[in-house]
């Protein structure tokens, strides 16, 4: 019973994600950012995929401990999240900047 719980949980970070970006990706849709900000964000992209990088990497060190390689053992779906977290957040980041910074010109028009 224990197991199955925990295995549950293993799809909890990434569907957590994706109802997050879901609603992100919504609301950009109803909102006019002015280009500025759209700069702005392109500007601090690179600055969240080097930070979700080090996060990755740290993950990465922390799976070579063999402590944590029973536990990593039972988070597949969660590991395998965290190592593609820089691809992730990359790619969501721009999809979402051109959402914000489209959406808006077309609700002007």
């Amino acid at each position: 019973m224990l197991q199955g719980i925990v295995a549950s949980l293993d799809f909890l970070v990434p569907f957590a994600f994706a109802v997050m970006f879901a609603a992100v990706a919504i609301r950009s849709f109803q909102t006019k950012t002015h280009p500025v900000l759209g700069v702005l964000g392109l500007v601090f992209v690179p600055v969240a995929v080097i930070l979700t990088g080090y996060l990755s990497n740290v993950v990465a060190l922390l799976e070579g401990f063999t402590f944590f390689q029973t536990i990593f053992n039972q988070f597949g779906f969660t590991i395998t999240f965290f190592r593609s977290s820089p691809l992730i957040v990359g790619a969501a980041s721009i999809l979402i900047l051109l959402v914000m910074v489209g959406g808006g010109v077309l609700a002007r028009r």
